[in-house]
């Protein structure tokens, strides 16, 4: 009997079938092989593989150490740009508006009155007498209470600052730069052109008449000349009209229903010459439009109760009970309905 075999697999991947004792003998012969030599791996593809040299890494070079300075301070670093006192007028000329401080100050205490906030009474006194507010302006913001901006005095107390500030604004202020009240020499020179590049304005030509002297223009023996326009005078201009609104095109298409709303006593006769035929002709129409929809007859039966023909035949029928007279005596007009119309219209109606 032949010993069994096994499947395999070889270093290179092959299978291979073998049998157990070959396969221990294999086994034990590849114990017995001596260790590979220092530095090299033996690899299962019988490649060796050598190890890489350490890599000797270098320290970053150290900056010196700066020794850190302590940063200076001055006062003038801490003041506040606000306190920067204000640039000196150059050439010694008085500045263009002064900031009138002891007038204001004067006017402060020269009133009889406390006031809740001084440093704004001051600031409103300084406004005024540089004239950047007007006396209105002044008086609201005076008047107006202080969660508002204001100092909240009373008119009498306002009006008494505003007569301390004109005071002061009419004794005028020696350190300002006066107004000018005359206008520069320069405002009302005129440029100067040249004589070779002056334009002469044209000159119109004089007017062509024609003097008449005819005999049927002398009046009371006195011979006056007379002007009279030329053929080729400039035609009068057309007087101005208004412009008339374009009234809108008459609807030329209505539809059943409003054939009906719009149906006169001609229409009806242009129906059939018999009045019967006729009203039978019209009951049809409203047939037609109840067969259609309920809602078309509803609005036609509105429509008829608004038509001319309608309104005509009822105000007849008005008129004989009003004046108490016979119906055939009211309906004497040719023009006008006929008792056999009206009759034919009353038997449509019970129809309807």
């Amino acid at each position: 009997m032949p010993a069994p075999l096994i499947t395999i697999k070889k270093s290179d991947g092959t299978i291979e079938k073998i049998t157990l004792a070959e396969f221990l003998a294999r086994k034990q012969k590849a114990g017995s092989r001596p260790a590979s030599p220092a530095g090299r791996q033996q690899t299962t593809d019988n490649r060796p593989q050598i190890t890489p040299p350490p890599v000797k890494r270098s320290e970053p070079a150290q900056k010196p150490a700066i020794p850190a300075q302590k940063p200076s301070f001055n006062k003038d670093d801490a003041k506040s740009l606000l306190d920067e006192p204000a640039l000196a007028s150059k050439g010694g000329l008085p500045s263009a508006s002064d900031q009138r401080w002891p007038q204001v100050e004067t006017i402060a205490e020269r009133l009889n009155f406390p006031v809740a906030n001084p440093r704004r009474l001051r600031g409103l006194i300084q406004l005024r007498l540089k004239d950047v507010r007007a006396e209105a302006e002044t008086r609201d913001w005076l008047i107006r209470p202080l969660e508002k901006g204001g100092l909240g005095l009373l008119p009498n107390q306002a009006e008494e600052i505003l007569k301390l500030c004109r005071q002061a604004m009419a004794g005028g202020h020696s350190n300002e730069v006066p107004l000018l009240k005359k206008p520069m020499p320069f405002m009302n020179q005129r440029p100067v052109v040249p004589a070779d590049r002056m334009i002469s304005a044209p000159v119109a030509p004089p007017a062509l008449a024609k003097t008449s002297t005819s005999p049927l223009l002398i009046k009371e023996g006195v011979n006056k000349p007379t002007t009279a326009p030329l053929r080729g005078a400039p035609p009068l201009q057309r007087p101005v009209r208004d412009v008339v609104t374009p009234q809108p095109a008459r609807q030329t298409t209505v539809g059943p229903v409003e054939e009906i709303r719009l149906l006169t006593l001609t229409d009806f006769r242009r129906l059939a010459s018999d009045p019967a035929k006729a009203a039978g002709l019209l009951k049809q129409k409203f047939l037609n439009l109840k067969t259609e929809s309920y809602l078309f007859y509803l609005d036609a039966m509105s429509a008829w109760r608004q038509s001319p023909l309608y309104l005509e035949y009822t105000g007849k029928v008005a008129e004989a009970l009003n004046s108490g007279k016979k119906l055939a005596e009211v309906l004497q007009d040719k023009s006008k309905v006929q008792l056999n119309e009206m009759t034919a219209i009353m038997e449509m109606e019970k129809g309807l």
